[in-house]
């Protein structure tokens, strides 16, 4: 049997963080939304994402924090969120992701209706 290890070796001064948004959108039969995050860097990273809906005004009627996920150098990490407890006046979903180390926050939103 053999066993194989992924080492990571990052040399102080030469992190680059560094990620972008893909994909925010709905899959078949607008059931889930998905959120399609890319590490364009070359650090891996642990993503806090919040999901926010909002209704026409722009008022956030809910706001959750999805679980943290851990995205790996040249990789891309898939959130399926389910379109369930949508607010009833919600027409808009958002997405925020931050990382340590990354520049600033990446934004997507999505039209619901």
């Amino acid at each position: 049997m053999n066993v194989f290890h992924i080492i990571y070796v990052t040399i102080e001064g030469t992190e680059r963080p560094g990620a972008r948004i893909v994909h925010f959108g709905f899959g078949p039969a607008q059931k889930n939304l998905f959120l399609d995050v890319e590490n364009t860097g070359n650090v891996f990273l642990r993503l806090r994402t919040t999901l926010t809906y909002k209704d026409a005004r722009g008022t956030i009627l809910k706001a959750e924090k999805l679980p943290e996920r851990v995205l790996l150098r040249d990789l891309l990490v898939r959130y399926q969120i389910p379109m369930t407890d949508v607010p009833e006046d919600a027409v808009v979903a958002s997405v925020e992701v931050t990382a340590k180390g990354l520049p600033s926050p990446l934004y997507a939103e999505v039209a619901l209706k």
